[in-house]
């Protein structure tokens, strides 16, 4: 995985690039980490998030408490798009 722009690439093992469009970042000073949520043209209301790596690589989360933190951070941004668009 690959974050560049406003984009993530995917590549599979038989050398297949998906592309996803990243919908916003968010940063948690406390765990030091740069989350991206991200979605496809296809699904868009599938909402995916993951951190960036070191190396700029977008990484899984297996922590539940982390990944509640992030569901309440999407809930927001939801809410504040609501708000706007209303």
């Amino acid at each position: 995985m690959e974050k560049e722009g406003n984009k993530v690439y995917f590549t599979d093992e038989k050398g297949q690039t998906t592309v996803l469009n990243i919908l916003f970042t968010y940063d948690n000073k406390e765990r030091n980490k740069e989350y991206v949520f991200f979605y496809s043209e296809e699904e868009p209301d599938n909402i995916i998030v993951g951190y960036l790596g070191d190396n700029g690589e977008i990484l899984d989360i297996y922590d539940d408490e982390e990944y509640d933190e992030l569901e309440d951070v999407l809930a927001h941004y939801e809410k504040d798009q609501e708000k706007k668009e209303g």
